[in-house]
């Protein structure tokens, strides 16, 4: 679950990216893939890039366990 700084962040994002869907987001350092998959649930296209090779397999696994598609390398 996001912290509460991150979900206003996400509402204002949100609300934004209203104007403009259906969007395409990259998410950059994207860790375990929250924000992504959070944006995802809303009706957006995202994809997640981290360095980290263990985050990754963490937002792919969150990803296909619920039944999201969103890409990440």
């Amino acid at each position: 679950m996001p912290t509460e700084a991150t979900q206003r962040y996400l509402g204002w994002l949100e609300g934004w990216l209203t104007l403009h869907t259906p969007a395409d987001g990259l998410e950059l350092g994207c860790g375990a893939g929250e924000q992504s998959l959070w944006l995802v649930e809303r009706g957006f296209r995202m994809a997640g890039v981290d360095i980290s090779a263990t985050a990754v397999e963490w937002a792919t696994a969150k990803a296909a366990s619920s039944g999201l598609d969103a890409g990440f390398r």
